[in-house]
């Protein structure tokens, strides 16, 4: 295979990653019903939703090693981050607050505070990706 052709596959590769990458987020978004169009087609976009996270691996066990290749490269190149970044004008969604309780029975509240306004993107993205995992609330034991 020449080197043309190789630079090319490559090329090809990583430019399909980040489709389906990009159209897994949307999908996503779209099939949870989150947007101005007719739920009737929630199930159209759950579907197609399916059919990427297929391609990225992501129906695959967490042990395969062409799922841990496929999304250490998709991380390393930067590809999962999100394309939120970009978007101008767009409110934060949500708010982080720590409250600490100390052992004299204060409770204080406290805002994280950031050093720009790339860490504070970066943050706001977290957020959002911590909003959506979905998982059990844990149960808390009397102390």
């Amino acid at each position: 295979m020449s080197r043309r052709r190789l630079y090319l596959a490559a090329f090809f590769f990583h430019f399909v990653l980040i489709l389906t990458v990009s159209c897994h987020a949307t999908l996503s978004i779209l099939g949870r019903g989150h947007s101005y169009l007719p739920h009737s087609f929630d199930k159209y976009w759950q579907k197609a939703e399916a059919v990427a996270t297929a391609a990225l691996g992501e129906t695959l066990a967490a042990s395969n090693p062409m799922r841990q290749g496929l999304t250490a490269y998709i991380n390393s190149a930067g590809i999962e981050g999100g394309y939120g970044f970009f978007a101008p004008g767009v409110p934060n969604s949500a708010k982080l607050v720590f409250e600490l309780h100390y052992n004299d029975g204060r409770v204080e509240y406290e805002l994280p505070h950031v050093s720009g306004d790339a860490v504070g993107l970066r943050l706001s993205e977290l957020l959002d990706q911590i909003r959506d995992v979905e998982h059990e609330p844990p149960t808390l034991k009397p102390t």
